[in-house]
This record gives structure tokens, C-alpha cells and sequence, in this order.
């Protein structure tokens, strides 16, 4: 997650267990961003995606009390999510040819 996306997220919430939360989602931000990488093959899409993808796990109090070897997998299924997102919005901007 960028550091952008943390000072947005602890401005509403804050105490512990925000900077816990925050500490354990950058773990998984270079991966998230390698998926939404791999699908997108765009750099600034995919930091969108992975962003938006941390931002969700952010709230998602399930992802914290998940067993750890799990999360990965959940990781991974948001950014794919959020990925495939951010390319229907591109594709929606394009002007359509005819």
C-alpha cells in the first residue's frame, strides 16, 4: 500500500490496531501489485489496483484473523478483483472504433 493510501486510511481511523493492520497489509503489497501487474501489464494501473485492493483488506476484519498461510490466497483474489476492475474502466474511457 502506498504511503498516501495509510495517511488517507489513519486519518479516520486510528489507535494500534490501524498501524497493526497497516504494518501486516505491506507485507503483501509488492505481491499484490506483482498479480495486478501480470494482469494489467501496466505499471499505473497497477498500483491503482494493488492499492485499492489493500485498502479493502484494510477493512476487512476477516483477513486479520484468518490463520496467516491463508492470506495470501486472499491477497491475491482482491488484487485479481481490483485489476480486472481498473482494466473494464480503461476499456470504458477508450472511444469506441466503428
Amino acid at each position: 500500500m502506498t504511503a498516501v493510501a495509510l495517511t488517507l486510511r489513519k486519518e479516520t481511523v486510528s489507535g494500534p490496531a490501524c498501524a497493526e493492520k497497516a504494518a501486516i497489509l505491506r507485507e503483501y503489497e509488492d505481491y499484490a501489485y506483482q498479480i495486478a501487474f501480470y494482469l494489467l501489464q501496466d505499471a499505473a494501473m497497477a498500483r491503482k489496483a494493488a492499492e485499492q485492493a489493500s485498502l479493502q483488506l484494510f477493512g476487512d476484519d476477516s483477513f486479520f484473523g484468518m490463520p496467516v498461510p491463508r492470506r495470501p490466497a486472499c491477497v491475491k483474489a482482491e488484487a485479481m478483483r481490483r485489476a480486472l476492475q481498473e482494466k473494464s474502466k480503461g476499456l470504458a474511457r477508450r472511444p469506441s472504433v466503428e
